[in-house]
């Protein structure tokens, strides 16, 4: 886990920074071979390229082809990835379904402020928050397995409970307060540390960031209704 937070800091650190170009963002890219590889299949795949242009052959170039933001999301997508890995299955959760959600939230928000809330600044790149929303089930998964996550998550699943309800009394605290304590720790930015600690909570959220987990939750119901990944609702 430890990688996780020195890689995403950099690159939303370099996300914020209004003069970093492609040599900045490259730099950090070719910290992590999954974001590289990634990215340079992004960018040389039939959506970005025509007959007449180059196979490109280096990070720079394909972050200028692709865009700043989808390259920061083909790379966010990869390094928070490997927090997915664990390839235990209880009941109906697994960390591909949950990975599965989690890229379907992140895409959902990410729709919500391109289409509806067009023109805001949530302080954190929406897909990001998406996709973060929910890693302290993964963060349990890794570190709790056999320490109360596994009976939790059946205990949910079997007497149809909430799962925050089953991890505080399994665990002695939610996904949400572990997964915000961690945040914290990593010096993740303030709007992403409520999105991970008010997801379930939204009413708890004050402003300046609760038009952004608003948008999350709404996501999160839509993946729910749409039965896309493992969802905790």
């Amino acid at each position: 886990l430890s990688t996780i937070p020195s890689i995403l800091g950099k690159i939303m650190a370099i996300g914020r920074d209004p003069k970093a170009g492609a040599e900045e963002f490259a730099q950090v890219y070719q910290i992590d071979k999954t974001s590289t590889a990634r990215l340079l299949r992004t960018a040389n795949s039939v959506y970005y390229t025509t007959s007449s242009q180059l196979v490109v052959q280096s990070i720079k170039e394909a972050i200028v082809r692709v865009g700043f933001q989808k390259a920061q999301d083909i790379v966010n997508s990869a390094v928070v990835c490997n927090l997915f890995k664990m390839h235990e299955t209880i009941e109906d959760y697994s960390s591909p379904e949950l990975w599965k959600h989690s890229m379907a939230v992140a895409l959902g928000v990410q729709l919500i402020y391109e289409s509806v809330l067009r023109g805001e600044r949530p302080g954190v790149d929406p897909y990001l928050a998406g996709l973060l929303h929910d890693i302290g089930i993964s963060i349990e998964h890794a570190a709790l397995y056999k320490d109360g996550f596994q009976q939790a998550v059946a205990d949910r699943f079997q007497k149809g409970t909430r799962l925050a309800e089953e991890e505080v009394r399994c665990l002695g605290l939610s996904h949400e307060l572990l997964g915000w304590e961690m945040s914290q720790r990593w010096r993740f930015p303030e709007p992403l540390q409520t999105v991970i600690a008010c997801h379930h909570s939204f009413e708890s959220a004050e402003p300046p960031f609760a038009r952004l987990v608003h948008a999350v939750r709404v996501s999160e119901w839509l993946c729910f209704e749409a039965q896309l990944g493992y969802s905790d609702i």
